[in-house]
């Protein structure tokens, strides 16, 4: 099922998506893409992984040597304190391919 719909205040939800390219030309694209149709685009923030300062992509970097698999991209996630502002507190990353069977407000208040 979709987050949204197991959500008791879908409205409170804000999505974060760290991407490796200009946002603004992501942000054409997902609002022209049938795919992506229904994403509550308001609510969506692109962190661009090029604005990060140099320290913190050249960890990304020495990290993404080791990495096998789809790519480096995924190796954003144990730097995600690093990507996000200051001012978001918690987070819960999920990726695309994950089912969810209960409303997720149970494990935000772990």
């Amino acid at each position: 099922r979709n987050i949204e719909a197991l959500a008791a205040r879908a409205e409170a939800l804000r999505y974060h998506m760290v991407v490796d390219r200009s946002p603004a030309s992501l942000r054409r694209a997902l609002e022209t893409r049938p795919s992506w149709r229904g994403m509550p685009l308001a609510r969506l923030h692109l962190h661009n992984t090029l604005q990060l300062p140099q320290h913190v992509r050249e960890l990304h970097r020495r990290l993404s040597r080791s990495a096998t698999g789809p790519g480096s991209i995924y190796l954003w996630k144990p730097l995600m304190h690093t990507v996000l502002p200051l001012s978001i507190r918690r987070v819960i990353v999920l990726d695309t391919d994950l089912f969810l069977f209960a409303d997720l407000r149970h494990l935000w208040r772990q």
